[in-house]
């Protein structure tokens, strides 16, 4: 588990440091970092590509790109919605 953690935690800071050009959203540059700890001690490492704050309410906003359709990938869809639930 640790092991498994720790490539997580990895993959984390890799995406937050990453800039997606077709990503790019219009209200800010910021990308955020979220870790989210279950009642079990479980921890899982979220990147959101951008956190928008107006008063006391703050929007993560995830944003996917597909190269060749429409919509993105079911995986890009499955990651988007993981990130909404929680």
């Amino acid at each position: 588990m640790e092991f498994s953690r720790e490539k997580a935690k990895k993959a984390q800071v890799r995406e937050y440091k990453t800039i997606q050009p077709k990503e790019s959203l219009n209200n800010t540059l910021s990308k955020a970092k979220i870790t989210i700890s279950n009642y079990l001690g479980g921890k899982y490492f979220f990147t959101v590509d951008e956190v928008v704050q107006n008063k006391n309410i703050v929007k993560l906003v995830e944003s996917k790109h597909s190269r060749n359709s429409v919509l993105p990938g079911e995986s890009d869809i499955k990651d988007g919605l993981v990130i909404m639930i929680l």
